[in-house]
C-alpha cells in the first residue's frame, strides 16, 4: 500500500521536475519523488512523493536519485496555504 507524502530535499536548488525518481530510506526501496522544485518562500527544495506506508511517516530520512547523483531529504508536513484566510497553516 502506498500514501502521497511530502519530503523535504536537501542541496542546492533543484529544477522542477515531474520524472519519477526513486527514494530509498537506508537501502530499501520506498516508493518514488514524483514532482518537485524549489520553494523560494520557504527557501527549500520540496516534494511529493509515493511512499510505502510504513516509510512515509513524518521525519524519516530518506535518499532521493536525481540526475546528478543522490541528495539527502526528509518526509515531512509542509504548510499550506489557505488562501481564502490569506494565512499559512501546519496539518500536523
Amino acid at each position: 500500500m502506498r500514501r502521497l507524502a511530502e519530503i523535504v530535499v536537501g542541496g542546492p536548488q533543484m529544477a522542477a521536475n515531474q520524472r519519477p525518481r526513486p527514494v530509498t530510506p537506508g537501502n530499501v526501496w520506498a516508493g518514488r519523488l514524483t514532482s518537485f522544485i524549489h520553494s523560494p518562500r520557504l527557501g527549500k527544495n520540496i516534494g511529493l512523493a509515493l511512499l510505502a506506508v510504513d516509510h512515509a511517516v513524518c521525519g524519516t530520512a530518506v535518499t532521493v536519485e536525481i540526475d546528478d547523483g543522490t541528495r539527502t531529504g526528509t518526509v515531512t508536513v509542509l504548510p499550506i496555504r489557505d488562501h481564502r484566510r490569506g494565512k499559512w497553516e501546519s496539518r500536523s
